[in-house]
């Protein structure tokens, strides 16, 4: 009877529950991805564990959030927080979507603005059919959460029109209207496009050449002409367009081609880069060969943005990548180039030509070569990315660290582990730390696109990586060329990727509070110039900066001849030197055309300059530019003779002054005068005295004339020259009051040389 009555109050107790309003909690979802990816609950970056780097961080700004639910969903909501805490017991500050009746199990993230560089929480709640959830309001338990972490860099746009051959990058302010824009430049059908700042977070695409006009794979953006405009300059790797050509800016982004800088027989340019490398104050060129002989050529600029013809520096070797920048801190832009083989240093000799300095002993395919101060001492390092040498099948190479010796020779401190197939390496102040980071692009789809900071604590003696490989891309693409630059002016470093066979892209960097400028030098300006070397040196004193030290600093100078830029600098043109600059992922780095110098040679002609100087940091944000310094010698004269006697001495050597009253004493001087700027001059400041004891007197209206060449005091100018010239002479004729007292051999005359923007010492007499 008991065993029958089982069965009974099984299924009254089935009953129960069926219309008990109490229901069972849906059990979780699980397998939490964002875009695909998960990363272990509380997970921290560690940069030390490489396999963290396998993760890397998100660039998505909307992420994809996915989820595996342990029943049938007919809902969900999606809660992502900044705090584990807040995101645990459902509360979610960046985006809670609600409720969403849905049985999609993923959805786009839509809330605030990501950050770059931070981690954040983040967890799902489903419901069942019964409208039940997975996690009730009144639960005393904590939601089941993950995290997930943002890239340094996030993307921002992506630029259609380059789904080819990817070739080269350039940046900088082609309108003149203070915004970074920039140039893309792609081959496979060949295509020029410049991106003009809109102001507010977009670009106008803009084409400049196409298939029929070039096949490119460097290009610069460079004041040739120092017009102050940017102009392009674009070499070309495959027939019928083996060469350098030139497009004209005519100062609101238009470019006009202006013609070939020479032809080459079947031979390909990979690396252009430029300087002012005789410091003439003009752009010149250098070129890196991939073919005929190899090795570099040296462009001089003719002063008129046309160029000399190309001086060769041929070493046998197929010339990547090459940067010009001074090594040696003599203040002159030196070479330094990246093979397939021996990497090269040039140094300058002071006058635009070169001699090889110094040759690795590694033998590598160096495809990026970088100046990256790593040690922060005022030299620069460099750092050459590798890519997989002909015939190689092994994925993945070692770049290297140089540290600079400071006598044009270079150590190698550190090679990487095999893992990436450089093609590009841009660097730059991607934290705001005041050190020289940078990125990677990476040549084979397999591999990720890295980001390196430097490491504070690196000590020359370790044997340690100057830098810690501190995040990765989740982007699996073959990235062809990387640039680091400030596109949406905050100061902050952004980075544009150039993509083979896909869109290029634009990252943002909002991981760190915006850059303010760095300031200018405020002292220490001086100016001098020497007959002898024929050179004018301008130096000047420290600029300074919230984050950049002082020895990390780079300069940008700008030189006028017109008196304008005294009183107007922004309403003239930079006609010495414009101060106009650009960069390009084959340029190097972007520091100025003086570098980090305090002190610049100029081989120009003497003459009255105008010149500001303007502080780069670290994240290659300019600063404003120091007060305007005039260069300008003080002009000389000479007094050669001095003649005294009465009217009558006078009526035959001087026969324009017989009107003169008889009652008048005259005394005759002679001078002459230079002035190396050749500026017009006049006298000024005139005083006599009757002794070698006698007080000096001012000669004034009321005892005596000026009579001569120029009719009023201090009045009209005359020509000098920068050697002493003809003598010139005047007549001082005396009142009567003075007649007795300056007759005697100790009168003496004295005066000052003056043009418009100073006056030389006293010229005295006897």
């Amino acid at each position: 009877m008991e065993k029958k009555l089982y069965p009974i109050l099984l299924s009254l107790l089935a009953v129960i529950l069926l219309v008990s309003p109490f229901t069972w909690a849906m059990s979780p979802p699980t397998n939490l991805l964002v875009d695909g990816m998960v990363k272990p609950t509380n997970f921290i970056f560690d940069p030390e564990i490489q396999d963290n780097l396998n993760d890397g961080g998100l660039e998505n700004p909307n992420p994809t959030f996915s989820w595996v639910p342990t029943g049938n969903q007919t809902a969900y909501r999606i809660i992502v927080g900044d705090s584990s805490f807040n995101v645990e017991i459902g509360i979610g500050n960046m985006w809670d979507s609600t409720k969403i009746e849905s049985i999609n199990t993923s959805a786009i993230y839509e809330g605030d603005p990501l950050e770059s560089n931070k981690v954040y929480y983040w967890s799902v709640i489903t419901w069942d059919e019964n409208d039940t959830p997975s996690f009730p309001e009144d639960s005393s338990e904590k939601l089941y959460y993950e995290n997930f972490q943002m890239n340094h860099f996030i993307k921002a746009l992506e630029f259609d029109g380059h789904s080819n051959d990817m070739a080269a990058f350039a940046a900088g302010d082609i309108n003149n209207n203070s915004l970074t824009d920039f140039i893309v430049a792609s081959y496979g059908p060949g295509r020029i496009y410049a991106y003009i700042n809109q102001g507010d977070g977009t670009f106008h695409q803009q084409l400049i050449a196409d298939e029929t006009q070039t096949y490119p794979e460097a290009l610069l953006l460079i004041d040739t002409n120092n017009n102050g405009n940017l102009d392009l300059v674009v070499t070309n790797v495959k027939s019928p367009h083996e060469q350098i050509d030139i497009y004209l800016n005519d100062g609101f982004g238009n470019f006009t081609y202006s013609g070939k800088l020479s032809d080459y027989t079947s031979v390909a340019s990979k690396a252009l880069s430029a300087a002012d490398l005789n410091r003439d104050g003009y752009m010149d060129l250098v070129e890196g060969m991939s073919g005929g002989t190899y090795g570099i050529q040296v462009y001089i600029n003719k002063k008129d943005g046309s160029f000399e013809q190309p001086v060769a520096y041929a070493n046998g070797k197929k010339v990547n990548d090459l940067t010009l920048i001074d090594f040696n801190n003599d203040s002159y832009p030196d070479i330094l180039i990246g093979c397939n083989g021996s990497n090269q240093l040039y140094l300058n000799k002071g006058d635009g030509t070169f001699e090889l300095s110094w040759t690795s002993d590694e033998e590598d395919n160096t495809y990026a070569i970088t100046p990256v101060d790593f040690n922060s001492d005022g030299l620069w390092d460099f750092i050459e990315g590798n890519y997989v040498k002909s015939g190689e099948s092994e994925v993945g190479c070692t770049d290297r660290y140089y540290k600079n010796n400071g006598d044009g020779t270079f150590d190698l401190v550190y090679s990487t582990d095999k893992l990436d197939a450089t093609l590009a390496i841009s660097a730059g102040d991607i934290n705001l730390d005041g050190k020289l980071d940078y990125v990677t692009g990476n040549g084979k789809s397999s591999e990720k696109n890295r980001v390196y900071l430097n490491d504070i604590f690196y000590n020359d003696n370790s044997n340690s990586s100057p830098f810690n490989p501190y995040m990765a891309s989740t982007f699996f693409t073959e990235v062809y060329r990387t640039l680091l630059f400030d596109l949406t002016g905050d100061g902050r470093m952004d980075l544009l990727r150039g993509i083979e066979g896909a869109n290029d892209i634009l990252l943002i960097n909002n991981s760190v509070e915006p850059n303010t400028p760095p300031s200018p030098p405020r002292d220490n300006f001086s100016s001098h110039y020497s007959k002898t070397t024929a050179k004018l040196k301008l130096s000047w004193g420290d600029g300074s900066d919230a984050h950049t030290p002082a020895n990390q600093l780079a300069y940008n100078i700008r030189i006028s001849t017109n008196p304008d830029a005294r009183t107007s600098p922004e309403s003239v043109k930079w006609n010495v030197v414009s101060g106009a600059i650009g960069t390009s992922d084959h340029a190097g780095s972007f520091w100025g055309n003086i570098g980090r110098s305090t002190y610049v040679y100029l081989s120009i002609p003497p003459q009255t300059y105008f010149w500001q100087v303007q502080s780069i940091d670290t994240s290659k944000k300019q600063g404003e530019w120091s007060d305007v310094q005039i260069y300008n010698t003080p002009p000389e004269g000479n007094i050669s003779s001095l003649v005294q006697g009465d009217l009558a001495s006078h009526f035959q050597t001087e026969p324009e002054l017989k009107y003169l009253e008889s009652s008048r004493f005259l005394t005759n001087i002679s001078f002459s005068i230079r002035d190396l700027e050749a500026n017009d001059c006049f006298l000024t400041e005139f005083e006599y005295s009757t002794s070698s004891t006698a007080d000096w007197m001012g000669i004034d209206d009321d005892s005596a004339s000026l009579m001569g060449d120029w009719p009023d005091r201090g009045g009209d100018y005359f020509q000098a020259s920068d050697e002493w010239g003809e003598n010139y002479s005047f007549v001082w004729q005396t009142s009567e009051s003075l007649r007795e007292g300056l007759k005697s051999d100790s009168v003496r005359i004295r005066f000052k040389v003056s043009d418009i923007h100073g006056a030389s010492s006293i010229v005295t007499s006897g």
